[in-house]
């Protein structure tokens, strides 16, 4: 059992996207690689937390934006001048984009979402409406 790996199945967006990428690299050259950063969602009595693995991004380079019920991550990580080929021997580290969006349930209040980036780590704090909050309800004897 300690040998399982975990199965993404593939699908044809997936396929057409890696095409795209390859005609991208080979005719236009190379672009900022895209991929989605690890995220964690916990829901809570009066909201949500939302915490994003942002590595290498500067806080100007992050966007957060809520349209339509859809709140979307976006950022960008290192430098255009990090791209000269000059003197490397193996080069990994690339500039790269993020971007990930999370469908919102109903019950969130979109006004109040508060947002604090440290360490590479953004946290959103999403709260519930006022209406959908657990509350108790008295109960009269007859």
């Amino acid at each position: 059992m300690g040998n399982l790996v975990p199965c993404r199945p593939v699908s044809l967006f997936d396929t057409i996207g890696a095409l795209d990428h390859i005609f991208d690299t080979v005719f236009v050259g190379p672009a900022p690689r895209t991929r989605a950063p690890a995220a964690d969602i916990r829901e809570e009595d009066d909201g949500y937390l939302v915490q994003v693995d942002l590595p290498g991004v500067a806080e100007k380079d992050l966007q957060v934006s809520v349209d339509d019920n859809v709140l979307t991550i976006s950022a960008k990580a290192g430098k255009d001048a990090d791209l000269k080929p000059d003197g490397y021997l193996v080069r990994e580290r690339r500039r790269a984009a993020y971007t990930r969006s999370f469908a919102l349930p109903s019950d969130t209040d979109y006004e109040g979402v508060t947002a604090s980036f440290a360490d590479g780590l953004l946290a959103l704090n999403v709260p519930k409406t006022e209406a959908s909050k657990a509350r108790q309800i008295p109960v009269n004897a007859a």
